[in-house]
Order: C-alpha cells, then structure tokens, then sequence
C-alpha cells in the first residue's frame, strides 16, 4: 500500500510541476561532463536523460545522469551488485556486508566502527544534487509477489523560483529471507534544499537523512550437510540456526548544512574566477544496538561462550551524539564549457564535538583537524584531484591522509587513471573498547594503523578492455580474531590486486567479463578470495518497430575457495573462523529486461545453477545465499 501512494504521488509531481518551469539560476549554466567509468559499452545506445548531477564535496564537477538504459545497475535490485561487483553478504538482501577486495579504510577523527549496512545507507553528504530545467521524479519497484520480500526506490528533484530546488530521495528494503529468522527492514530518506540567491554570489545546501536498519541475527545456520546429502527439502525456513532471539538496530540522523558566499565582484571583466568563504554543520545522532532475549547458558554450547555475562539476556549498546563544524576558504575558476577547463582549491579547519554513551559511563570527545583540497582539470584530456587533512588535538593528533587522483583521457587511444593514498588513522571505538550487558569485554590501547595504496586502471581505446593494478601495504592492522575479539597484526600485509575487464559485441550479442586477483602476503590477518569474476551473456535489441529494447541472458559469478569470515552480531563485525572453508563457488542467472522511452521492466530467475549441484554459493562463512527464486521489478522515470 505505501508503495501505491508514494508511486502515485510522484506521477502527481510530475504532472503538477510541469507547469510554468523557472529557467536556470543565473550563472549556472549546465556543464555535460560525464562521470568517468571504469568500463566501456560498445556502441551503447545513448541514454535518454539529459540531467546533471553534483555532489556537495565539488560543486564544480558535474555529472551525467544515466539511468535509462538496460544495464546491471537497473536490473540488479540487490543494492551491493548495483555497480559494486564483488560485496559480500550474509546471503540475504539487506544482510550485513563487506567488500571481498580489499579497499583501505576512510575516517577522519572519532569512528564507532559499526559499517555493516554502509552499502543500504544513504549519508546527507552523499545526496546529489541537480542541473536541471524539467523536474525530474523516478520509481523503482521489485518484488516476489509478496509484500515480505520487496524493496522500493523512489528520487524527486523540483526547481522552484527564486532560486530554491527540492530533492528527496528514498530506499526501502523489506526481505523476509530464504532462512528462519533473517528478516531484514531498511529505510534510507534523504531530504534536500538548495536556495541560490538572485545574484548567485550566496548558495545554501540544507539537508536532512534518516536510515535505519532493523535485522533479525539467527548466527548461520547450524548445518549445511542437508545440501550434500539430499539437495531437495521442503523449505529452507524449517532449516535449524543458531540464534532464536537475537535482533540489531542501527539508527543515524542527521542535519547537514553548508553554505558558500561568493566575495567576487559581479561584472564582465572577472566573471569566472570565484573566492568562496564556506561554512558546513553537521549535527548526528547515531545508535547501535543489539539484544539476546534467550541465550543458550551452556558455556560449553552456546553460541556467546565467553560472552555470558548475563545469563537472562545480552545486550550492546552505544550511542554518538555529535556536532561537527568546518570553516573554509576557497577559489574556484568556472571557464565556458567548450574550454573544458575548471579548479577549485579549498583550505580549511574541522572540529567535532561527541558525545559517547556505553550505557555504563559518558565519554565527550574532541577532535581538531586541518584540510585542503585541489581539483584541477587543465583540459578535456587531463585533470587531477588531491585531498590532505591533519589531526592537531588529542589523541588524534598525527592523524593524516594524503590522496591523488590523475586522469588523463586521450580519446579513442585510451585512458589513464592513478590512484595514491597514504594516510593514518586512530583505531575505532569497537576496536579499543566494548561492553556487554554493562560489563567490560575488553579495553586495547593499539597502535594507529597506517595503509599505503598505489596504483591505476588503463582503458585501451574502444576495445572495450580495462586493465588495474593496485597496490596495497597495511601496519598495524587490526582484526577480529575467531572469538570475536579484536587483535593487532605487527607484520606489515601487502597486497597486489590485479583486474580486467573486456566488453565486446557482435551484433546483438554481447559479452561483459571482470575478473579481479588478488594475492595477499605477510599475514593471516585479512582473508579474502584470490580470485572472483563476474560473467553476463545475452543479446540485446529492438522490437515492435522499434518501440520496445529487450535484453535477454545469463550473468553468472565465479569465487574461489577462500577461509572466509563469519558475521558475529554480538560484535556487529566480520570475524575470522577457522573452522572451514567455504567452497569454489559459482551463481548462475538468468536476466530478462525491456524498456519503452523511460519505462523499465526485469524479470530474474537467480540461482540457477542449484538444478545442477547440491553445493551453496557462499560469501560469508555459515550464512548460504539464497536458493533459486523469481524476481521482477519496474523502473519508470518521469521527467520530461
């Protein structure tokens, strides 16, 4: 019924604000850079949408909207495959997940160190916002006919005048599971303003965002020999796990702020240099919990074994109440966009204020770092991007990140894009210190993990191949060993990680292919697959005249054997085990998909290759993905 209305509500937007549209704010012309890409589609039909996008951290990037076509990002409900290829999950939608290549940390300052449901999240910094003329409203629906197992999608963006644009975007995933106890609820709602003044010297960003994520924990299942033995059973629901009343919550609000005063004189002789003092708020509420009703109290049995401080329940509970506040100064060239030339450069200072509740005391945290920023793009072929920041207060002090991106697009002979990062970081709050049911699990005074990454992706013309190399060189590294505690490596971990990608066509039969490798030495510390390859066959054209585009095949996934973690909800972490490993693994899809102008409609039959073997596909140690099962969905975009 609520996606009924919400659908509803959004085609009455679309036909109440088409109507009377003010034109662009002055001096925001639309840029039509399009966002890099790792791959390319040969000879892809263009996409219908004509709309920009930015987001907050670099006003003068834009990128082009594409979401029309008929490509994995539309068909692939599942949120950790739409455009990221290998996360791994707890074998449902809307589980706990992780990324399977490795890719070095992000925090500045303070970090509770609960990321689990970051992939489901929707943060106010990440909401984009629009260059646009027409409002513009989507919808997104898929389901397995029932109103357990749906999750729903829906984006608004609305000029109005005097320089004032809406933009709202929501998330919904509502998945029971294939497994007993493994219901999951997620809400993502993001609500944005952007007010420009008649003279464009003064711009205004206010946004609010609320997700929540509300799981049932079941711990795995008990066994999987009923795969091995039988291979057909009435319902994988009646299957016996681990947990029978374990249940997390996670809950972050936030109000975010940020505006520009643009102190340049507005007159025809400097009218693209810009000198920008910026401020930005951030004030965020975020709590973590989670709760056992009915623990097994044999230490022997149980599933906590060193964790049973209360016999009559479990809990774990934290909450970070946080305001945050950033000053800047910043320059900013915007040349006519046939120069394909612009900069920004940015300097300034952070403060964050916490305040920490563990339940048994209150801790109030500060933290004081400096930052700049310089974007830079020399010309349609080159253009490089450069962040710094410094911890100068605290126990953050000597915190710092440096990172470099360089882009150099030479056309149809290729493109190059590097990558360097080096940066140090203050361990998280999980990581140093815990309480259950108010009593101390452990308190650890780590050192502060250092990574370094070097490398880069090559695009050879339009042969459709893409090669990467990345190097990665991690110490201090700090993991939960197999009781759920959390450890510090002293040796340094390097990895290499090697990807391709090939896309090719003849005709109307396509093949995309990527494989990633990645060889990991020095350490047992971090245990993820060698090798994963994502594989999609199919033929793709038009019918009815050429009214209708269909694309009809098979994706596929590869995995090999690894030691993979297990996903312990007492923690809220990925932790090693060493009980097993989880199987060579391949998934097998098939994919129906069809478009009419900006009307979008899948049909999926996943988990295909459980006709042919008894054997799970697995990501995470204990926690099988899904059997075979029907999806569909819609998309329909309603922008004119």
């Amino acid at each position: 019924m609520k996606f009924w209305f919400v659908f509803i509500f959004l085609i009455i937007c679309q036909f109440g604000f088409g109507q009377n549209n003010p034109p662009t704010p002055v001096g925001k012309e639309p840029e039509k850079e399009e966002k890099p890409s790792d791959f390319i589609l040969l000879e892809e039909e263009p996409d219908t949408a004509k709309i920009f996008y930015y987001y907050l951290n670099n006003l003068n990037v834009k990128y082009k909207f594409e979401d029309t076509l008929l490509n994995p990002i539309f068909y692939q409900y599942d949120i950790t495959r739409k455009g990221k290829e290998f996360i791994g999950h707890c074998g449902n939608l809307g589980s706990p997940a992780r990324n399977l290549v490795y890719t070095p940390f992000n925090r500045m300052g303070f970090d509770a160190g609960f990321h689990q449901f970051d992939y489901y999240f929707s943060r106010a910094q990440d909401l984009p916002f629009y260059d646009l003329t027409n409002p513009y409203s989507q919808a997104a629906h898929s389901g397995l006919m029932s109103k357990y197992n749906t999750t729903f999608d829906a984006k608004l963006a609305r000029n109005f005048a005097k320089g004032i644009q809406i933009t709202l975007d929501y998330h919904r995933i509502n998945n029971r599971g294939d497994y007993n106890r493994q219901s999951v609820f997620h809400t993502a709602f993001n609500a944005g303003l952007k007010y420009t003044s008649k003279n464009s010297k003064y711009n205004l960003f206010v946004i609010y965002a609320s997700n929540v994520a509300s799981l049932q924990d079941n711990g795995g299942i008990t066994s999987d020999t009923v795969f091995n033995t039988t291979g057909n059973f009435s319902s994988s629901l009646t299957f016996p796990v681990k947990l029978a009343g374990a249940s997390t919550r996670q809950d972050i609000k936030e109000f975010f702020l940020q505006q520009y005063f643009d102190l340049r004189k507005i007159d025809s002789s400097n009218n693209n240099r810009s000198y920008l003092i910026g401020h930005q708020l951030l004030i965020k509420r975020e709590y973590n919990r989670f709760s056992e009703t009915t623990p097994d109290t044999n230490s022997s049995t149980s599933f906590y074994k060193d964790y049973l401080y209360n016999l009559r329940g479990l809990r774990r509970y934290n909450s970070d109440f946080s305001v945050e506040n950033k000053f800047t100064i910043a320059t900013a060239n915007r040349t006519k966009i046939e120069d394909n030339k612009s900069d920004w450069f940015e300097l300034g200072v952070q403060h964050q204020w916490h305040l920490v509740d563990l339940e048994v005391k209150d801790t109030a945290i500060q933290t004081f770092f400096a930052f700049g920023k310089w974007y830079k793009k020399f010309s349609k072929q080159i253009t490089l991007e450069s962040y710094a920041h410094f911890g100068l207060l605290n126990s953050y002090f000597g915190d710092y990140k440096l990172k470099g991106n360089l882009n150099i697009d030479l056309g149809n002979i290729g493109k190059f894009e590097g990558l360097f990062l080096h940066q140090r970081a203050a361990p998280t709050l999980i990581q140093q210190q815990m309480y259950i049911s108010n009593k101390n699990a452990w308190i650890n005074d780590f050192n502060k993990p250092i990574t370094t990454t070097l490398g880069g992706n090559i695009t050879l013309g339009r042969s459709g191949i893409v090669l990467g190399m990345n190097y990665h060189l991690l110490n201090n590294h700090i993991y939960f060993d197999e009781k759920g505690k959390p450890q510090q490596e002293n040796a340094a971990i390097s990895i290499l990680q090697f990807s391709g990608k090939l896309n090719w066509k003849w005709g109307i039969f396509h093949n995309d292919n990527y494989i990633v490798y990645q060889p990991i030495g020095g350490s047992d510390a971090i245990r993820l697959p060698n090798l994963m390859s994502n594989h999609s066959i199919y033929v793709e054209g038009k019918l009815f005249k050429k009214v209708l585009t269909a694309r009809i095949g098979f994706d596929g996934r590869f995995q090999s054997e690894f030691k993979a973690d297990f996903y312990h909800p007492l923690m809220g972490q990925f932790i090693q085990q060493n009980i097993g490993s989880v199987p060579l693994g391949t998934s097998l899809d098939f994919v129906f998909a069809a478009k009419v102008k900006t009307f979008r409609f899948f049909f999926k039959y996943e988990g295909i290759q459980t006709y042919f073997t008894n054997k799970r596909f697995y990501q995470t140690y204990g926690y099988p993905i899904f059997d075979k099962l029907i999806r569909t969905g819609i998309d329909w975009k309603f922008s004119k």
